[in-house]
């Protein structure tokens, strides 16, 4: 009968550290840590700082449309009365203006003017 030889293996088996731990090298990763949260709370400053940028510059950008879609409205209701005005004079232009003096004047009264068109 033969022995079956059984070994227990650790996951540190065969493992070596390239640095040995000491307590310098555990001083130094503490002040990397130490570091990079202060590196981390000054990017988070900057994060805030630039979101409220963001923000705001948002908020502009809609105070601009919304001006925007003002002056728009503004401007159609300006092209609206102008438009109304330039028809207004076309009409006027085409009306017959009264002659006075002539042969005929007394015959034509204001309301039968009014209605006279081209």
């Amino acid at each position: 009968m033969t022995t079956t030889e059984t070994r227990q293996q650790s996951q540190a088996d065969g493992f070596e550290p390239l640095r040995p731990y000491t307590l310098e090298s555990y001083a130094e990763l503490e002040a990397r840590v130490i570091a990079a949260n202060e590196r981390a709370a000054v990017l988070e400053e900057q994060l805030a700082a630039v979101i409220a940028e963001r923000d705001a510059a948002e908020h502009r950008a809609a105070d601009l449309e919304d001006r925007n879609r003002e002056l728009a409205s503004d401007l159609d209701n300006a092209l609206d009365l102008a438009s109304e005005n330039a028809l207004h004079a076309e009409r006027e232009r085409l009306v017959p203006q009264p002659i006075y003096g002539h042969a005929f004047a007394g015959l034509v009264t204001n309301r039968n003017r009014e209605g006279i068109e081209r």
